[in-house]
């Protein structure tokens, strides 16, 4: 008869409990499959906007008003 296999408890070279690193891997693997979705080209893109816009916010604010009264005043 072969013995049973002994039933090892897997930690880090630091000796933690891998089982939290387990769940954020599975959590990162979900997040990489997540961006191949649908949504994933119009949050890249919401995201660049943001990057572009955010630090010039009055910029584009007083830029935006500018091109309203234009418009105002053509039409």
């Amino acid at each position: 008869m072969l013995p049973q296999p002994l039933q090892a408890t897997l930690t880090t070279p630091h000796g933690a409990p891998l089982s939290p690193h387990v769940g954020a891997l599975r959590r990162h693997l979900r997040q990489c499959r997540q961006a191949t979705g649908p949504m994933f080209v119009a949050a890249s893109w919401a995201e660049r906007a943001h990057s572009q816009l955010a630090p010039r916010f009055v910029t584009t604010i007083a830029a935006a008003f500018i091109v309203f009264a234009v418009l105002c005043a053509w039409g």
